[in-house]
């Protein structure tokens, strides 16, 4: 038994100062769970190519219940659940890795390459991996947790996608060049984003446009999500089984091509089988993303 505390003991010792997460960071981490009233804003602010014209800006409404569905002490995993008028509905899924050794990022035109971090590099940072309501891949950026005297706050800059609000309606860029703060507020939290809106053309960037988003998330009562958290602890099991098949690719595979851009005809076809419930679940799952891919 004191060979075990002595050995305990000179572990915490040698441990370095990145080893341990700090404690402020998980907590600022966990503070964007609840039920929230969220505002989605998103403004292009400035032009970057001669003759672009500015879209209108959009502002949507919506309430939204963040639960801490899997939680360690270098992993948190935060599920995203929309409560509107036509029901509850399974939104995005953000997971925080402590000192994380890769990272997928996007490349553009349907495709995630990997990319391994030294430890120095990922020493005291945080990954976020943000994925789409299929719980495919969208981005994973990497930072630090920052604290104030009033409020933390942690910042990354990462490719991803056409968001799900443009995809359907435009095809002038290929890559949303994000940089993603979170930040903690007075009444909850906010997700303000600077963005560039990128076309690839013959292997150069061709910037279009700047934006500006600010999704801001007001704390209200819980019990005003309740519905969705009932849904989500019913439906857990099927869509943690599909983020095991899911884990499977991100695991075994150094990159990750869709066939589309983002893969709409994916998310739609395992949205039906997470409702059906089939007995071979992860087969068909497995099958539906072997599908997507691009040769």
């Amino acid at each position: 038994m004191i060979d075990h505390l002595l050995a305990a003991l000179g572990a915490l010792l040698l441990a370095g100062p990145g080893d341990v997460p700090d404690a402020r960071d998980r907590a600022a981490i966990l503070s964007q769970c609840g039920c929230f009233e969220v505002t989605y804003s998103y403004t292009e602010t400035r032009a970057l190519k001669p003759g672009y014209p500015l879209r209108p800006p959009k502002e949507v409404k919506g309430l939204e219940w963040v639960e801490a569905d899997r939680v360690s002490e270098r992993s948190l995993s935060l599920q995203h659940i929309l409560v509107g008028r036509g029901g509850v509905q399974k939104h995005w899924r953000q997971v925080w890795d402590y000192e994380p050794s890769m990272l997928f990022e996007y490349q553009g035109r349907g495709r995630w390459q990997k990319r391994s971090l030294t430890p120095a590099d990922a020493r005291g940072h945080w990954a976020q991996r943000v994925y789409e309501v299929d719980d495919g891949p969208r981005y994973e950026g990497v930072g630090v947790w920052s604290h104030g005297a009033s409020s933390s706050a942690w910042v990354s800059r990462a490719w991803s996608p056409l968001p799900r609000r443009e995809y359907t309606q435009r095809s002038d860029y290929d890559v949303l060049a994000r940089e993603n703060r979170h930040q903690l507020t007075s009444d909850g939290w906010a997700h303000l984003q600077r963005n560039e809106k990128i076309k690839l053309e013959d292997g150069k960037l061709v910037p279009l446009v700047a934006e500006r988003g600010e999704n801001r998330y007001v704390r209200v009562d819980d019990a005003r999500c309740a519905a969705a958290r009932s849904w989500w602890h019913s439906n857990r099991g099927t869509w943690q089984r599909i983020q095991g098949v899911w884990q499977e690719w991100y695991d075994r595979s150094d990159a990750l091509r869709f066939r589309s851009d983002p893969h709409e005809a994916l998310w739609q076809r395992l949205f039906t089988l997470a409702e059906q419930k089939p007995p071979r679940l992860e087969a068909e799952v497995r099958a539906a993303i072997q599908e997507s891919q691009a040769p």
